[in-house]
C-alpha cells in the first residue's frame, strides 16, 4: 500500500509518529491479507486497528475503514473481534488453571465454534470444548458446542397431575366409619420435585478469571489515557465514557469494600 509523503494539515514535527503509525497499520493489514485463515489473528489484528484507531489518517471511522478496505461489515467486523476475545480469554484460563484440562485440544477451530461460546466464562467455555473433544473424538462442531452449553441449562419442571384418585377398597365387616375414610382418600399430590442446583464453579477461580479480564481491560485504558491524543478528543471521549467509567469505579469501590472489611 503507498501513502503520500506527508498528509495535508499534518505538522512536519509529527512525520516520524505518522510513519510509525503507517508502519502499525501495515503490519496488521498484512496478517489480515494473507489469513483471512486465522479468525484469530484477524480479530485481533482488527481489534488493535480499532483500539488505536489506525485508520484515522484516512478513514473517518472504524465502520467506514472495515466496508472501505475489506468490504466488512460492522456486525462481521466485531464478530470476528467478538470470537478472537474469546480464544483469548480461554488462554489465559488455561494458563492459570491449576489441574489439567485433558489430552484433547480445548480451544475452537475455527469461528463459529467460537461464536458458539461467546458470554460464557472463559473457564467454562474451556471445560465445554474439553467434553466435546472427548465427545466427538477431537472433531467438535458448533452445532456438538451449542448441545453441550444447552444441557447444562436446568430442565422445566414436569407438568404433575393436580391429583390422584385411588381406588375404593373393600373393607372387611367390623370397620369404622373412620378407618374407611381413610381408606377411600385420595392419594395426595406429591409435592413438585425440586430442581436440581446447578454445579457453580469455585468462586475463587472465578474471581481469578475476572480480575485477570479487568486488569487487561485497566491496562488497554491506561494506555489510551497517556495517548497524546487525549487532550484533543477529551470531550467526545468524555461523552460517551465518562459515565461507564464512573460506574465501573463506584462497583470497584464496592467490592474493595467488601474485600477489606
Amino acid at each position: 500500500m503507498s501513502y503520500p509523503s506527508y498528509l495535508p494539515g499534518e505538522p512536519v514535527a509529527a512525520a516520524d509518529q505518522l510513519s510509525a503509525l503507517r508502519d502499525d497499520l501495515e503490519q496488521q493489514e498484512s496478517v489480515i491479507e494473507r489469513g483471512l485463515e486465522s479468525f484469530i489473528e484477524i480479530g485481533r489484528a482488527l481489534a488493535k486497528i480499532r483500539d488505536d484507531r489506525l485508520y484515522r489518517h484516512e478513514y473517518a471511522s472504524f465502520e467506514v475503514y472495515c466496508q472501505s478496505r475489506w468490504n466488512l461489515s460492522r456486525k462481521r467486523a466485531y464478530d470476528l473481534m467478538s470470537a478472537a476475545t474469546v480464544v483469548d480469554g480461554m488462554e489465559a484460563a488455561l494458563e492459570m488453571a491449576t489441574s489439567p484440562i485433558g489430552d484433547t485440544p480445548a480451544l475452537p477451530a475455527n469461528e463459529g465454534q467460537a461464536r458458539e461460546l461467546t458470554g460464557l466464562d472463559p473457564a467454562e467455555a474451556v471445560d465445554v470444548m474439553a467434553k466435546v473433544n472427548e465427545a466427538t473424538g477431537g472433531r467438535p462442531t458448533a452445532a456438538a458446542i451449542r448441545s453441550e452449553i444447552g444441557s447444562r441449562r436446568i430442565d422445566p419442571e414436569p407438568d404433575i397431575d393436580a391429583e390422584v384418585e385411588a381406588e375404593p377398597v373393600e373393607i372387611a365387616p367390623g370397620f369404622t366409619d373412620a378407618a374407611l375414610a381413610e381408606l377411600n382418600a385420595p392419594t395426595p399430590t406429591p409435592a413438585p420435585a425440586q430442581p436440581a442446583t446447578p454445579k457453580r464453579r469455585p468462586i475463587t477461580d472465578a474471581f481469578d478469571s475476572a480480575t485477570f479480564n479487568l486488569k487487561r481491560a485497566v491496562e488497554s485504558v491506561n494506555r489510551l489515557a497517556a495517548d497524546d491524543r487525549l487532550k484533543r478528543n477529551k470531550d467526545q471521549i468524555k461523552a460517551s465514557n465518562l459515565s461507564d467509567l464512573i460506574r465501573v469505579r463506584d462497583a470497584l469501590n464496592s467490592v474493595i469494600t467488601q474485600l477489606e472489611g
